[in-house]
This record gives C-alpha cells, sequence and structure tokens, in this order.
C-alpha cells in the first residue's frame, strides 16, 4: 500500500474516532467524561530519518490529550505531541558523493486511539488499546562532516554554505508528511475526591517514511483533569 494511502486511512481513522468521541459526548453527556492534560515522554526510535544510517535515537516529547471515557471499559483519547531534537547521520548519498553530518528533527503528531479497560480495581484502572496518527516533519542539516559533489573536506562544514549541494539540501530538507499507527498499554489512578487522574502508559510506534519504516517504543507520564 502506498504511503498517500496509508496516510489517508490514519487520517480518516483519527477523524472518525474524533467524532465519534464528539457526538457520543455530546448525545450521552450524562454517561461520558471528558478529561484533559498534559503529557511527557521518552521514545527510544530504530529506523532512518534519511536514506543513509539516520536513525532518530532516544528522545524527549511533550503533548497534550483529550479523553472522551465513553462506558467504564472504552475510551476515545485525541492527542497532540511535539519533538525537536539532533541526531547525527552518516552514509546519506549526494550526486558524487557520500555525507556524514548533524541534523535537526522537528516533528508534530497529531494521534487518535482507543483504550480498552482491562482490571479497575476502585482507583486503579489498566487499559490497553491502538490507533493511528500523522507526522508533519521536518530535518534541518546543521553541519557535514565529509565531502559534497567530490570536494575533500576536513572537519565539519555548516550548512547553508556554498560546500552543500542545492539538490542535497532540497531533498533532505523538504517537509514531510507520515503516518503511523500504533498499540498502547496504560495504568491510570483516579484521585479520591479531586477531578483528577495520573497514568503512565507504553506504546509500541511504526512511523511509515518512503526512506523505511521508523519503528520503537515510547512511555509516557501524564495528567487528565475531568471535566465535571
Amino acid at each position: 500500500m502506498t504511503k498517500l494511502r496509508m496516510t489517508a486511512l490514519a487520517l480518516a481513522a483519527c477523524c472518525a474516532l474524533a467524532g465519534g468521541a464528539t457526538g457520543w459526548t455530546v448525545g450521552n453527556a450524562a454517561a461520558a467524561t471528558l478529561s484533559l492534560g498534559p503529557r511527557v515522554g521518552y521514545a527510544d526510535m530504530e529506523g532512518d530519518l534519511l536514506s543513509g544510517d539516520a536513525a532518530p535515537g532516544e528522545y524527549r516529547i511533550f503533548g497534550v490529550q483529550v479523553v472522551a471515557q465513553l462506558s467504564p471499559g472504552f475510551a476515545v483519547e485525541v492527542a497532540g505531541e511535539a519533538v525537536s531534537d539532533e541526531f547525527e547521520f552518516e552514509d546519506v548519498e549526494t550526486p558524487g558523493a557520500l555525507v556524514d553530518g548533524k541534523a535537526k528533527w522537528d516533528d508534530l503528531g497529531l494521534f487518535a486511539s482507543i483504550h480498552l479497560g482491562l482490571l479497575d480495581l476502585g482507583p486503579l484502572r489498566a487499559y490497553a488499546g491502538g490507533g493511528a496518527g500523522l507526522h508533519f516533519n521536518q530535518v534541518e542539516v546543521l553541519e557535514v562532516a565529509t565531502s559534497v559533489g567530490g570536494r575533500e573536506q576536513s572537519g565539519t562544514v555548516p550548512a547553508g554554505t556554498d560546500d552543500l549541494s542545492d539538490d542535497f539540501l532540497d531533498d533532505v530538507e523538504q517537509e514531510r508528511d507520515d503516518a503511523e499507527w500504533h498499540a498502547l498499554g496504560g495504568l491510570a489512578w483516579d484521585w479520591s475526591g479531586v477531578p483528577l487522574s495520573i497514568f503512565a502508559e507504553a506504546r509500541y510506534r511504526n512511523i511509515l517514511q518512503d526512506s523505511g519504516d521508523v519503528k520503537g517504543w515510547a512511555a509516557y507520564g501524564g495528567l487528565n483533569l475531568r471535566l465535571e
């Protein structure tokens, strides 16, 4: 299946889940509970952001989520996340050379997920689920450490100089949108007497890119304020 179709399917899934959550909440206000709050996370991903050895590796995640608890055992979550991190790359192909260097990766992710209740022990709940999303990202080359166009370089060369070919930068630094699917599991604790809960969650993530899938694990912690 082509990247365009996967992206369209992911977007359709996000819209369907978000629309379902909104419709259910409006039509079943007495039964549904809406919560929102911040999250922080840590990810360790393998795969290539560029057509060479350019794994994103380990990075921090910051985001927010809105959760519609539609029944005791079923919830829908819509979330947004932001990442800004530097990584090193090796053997990226350019006309006449293989390039090593350093780049910055900026990513904005929008996701929709379902949560299925597994265990309910009063204030402690366990859940599992999955979902899909979209990444809007861009790579910015900061420096290179080998030749471009056949010219040997000593040390590093800042990006944006004449030593970097326009074709190389145009190819690497273009804005991209990529689809993702993920599986998740987590624990949530509801504080007694206050409309607040805390959660810890683990996810397996697969980001679908033209240069190859980027896969790995992410761990999150966060707060949810119940709107009662």
